[in-house]
């Protein structure tokens, strides 16, 4: 179809440029790095890194199958699949106006295995979560709506995969645990003789843009309820949202970690 051909060579174009990006931006992290630069050069390079991700949605999708009554496109890695069902030819008004179709039905189809990755199947219920497939044939009627209805998909996808990424770094130093749309991280510090457990419940379709709901609970220590949601509440909503809490509460068992090494030098003084 001339709609889906169009499209995937437009995806090229953009593909060309997000690796001129993807290399510019990679040169300027590298003299972030080696340099000692002021710190609101490096916020404009987490500004400029933020504005790549966004570029990011245009490349979410590829298309799989193409024949004369459905287009199915696919997402992460192939794992998510989106079926577009269509109907009868849609003639314009001139003769020699592009020819469309009608969609009849879109349908998203998950073939993540039951051994796959916590963090991916986080992504799959995020974006399934935040999309009303029902809604989509009214709100993308034709095959002319496809780049919108791609671009709203993308953005969904994006941000879904985003957090995903930032759940496995994590998990990397962090005991951390996936039900549902609910991710439980542990913080813990022998130095500071302490143990919490931070539970983020996620809304599909809010990530990253709007304040996550949490919950506490203390398991060994001291460490306040108050002194960790405040924290938590200084974090914006944004680039990398997850990440910079995880950093933020880990500053807090740091400093924990401090003052009890000063306090066991003071008794052994």
């Amino acid at each position: 179809m001339e709609e889906a051909a169009k499209l995937t060579r437009e995806k090229d174009e953009l593909i060309l440029e997000r690796d001129s990006m993807q290399a510019q931006l990679n040169l300027n992290q590298q003299r972030v790095s080696a340099e000692a630069i002021p710190r609101n050069c490096t916020e404009e390079l987490e500004v400029a890194f933020s504005q790549f991700e966004r570029t990011q949605e245009y490349f979410e999708w590829t298309i799989q199958e193409l024949d004369e009554y459905r287009i199915k496109f696919t997402f992460l890695h192939e794992s998510l699949a989106m079926d577009v069902n269509l109907g009868v030819r849609i003639y314009g008004p001139f003769q020699d106006e592009q020819k469309h179709r009608e969609i009849l039905e879109i349908k998203f189809t998950s073939k993540l295995a039951d051994t796959a990755a916590a963090w991916a199947k986080l992504a799959h219920s995020m974006v399934l979560g935040a999309i009303k497939e029902e809604d989509l044939p009214r709100l993308y009627p034709t095959t002319v709506q496809l780049p919108q209805l791609l671009d709203q998909i993308s953005l969904v996808v994006c941000r879904a995969r985003q957090l995903a990424t930032e759940l496995e770094h994590l998990a990397i130093r962090h005991a951390a645990s996936v039900e549902n749309n609910d991710v439980t991280v542990e913080f813990s510090s022998l130095e500071a003789f302490a143990k919490f457990i931070v539970t983020f419940h996620f809304q599909p379709g809010d990530y990253p843009n709007k304040p996550i709901r949490t919950t506490f609970e203390n398991i060994i220590g001291h460490t306040g309820e108050e002194t960790v949601m405040n924290a938590i509440g200084e974090i914006q909503p944004g680039f990398s949202y997850l990440t910079k809490i995880v950093k933020k509460l880990d500053t807090i068992l740091l400093l924990e970690s401090y003052a009890s090494s000063q306090s066991s030098a003071s008794e052994s003084d």
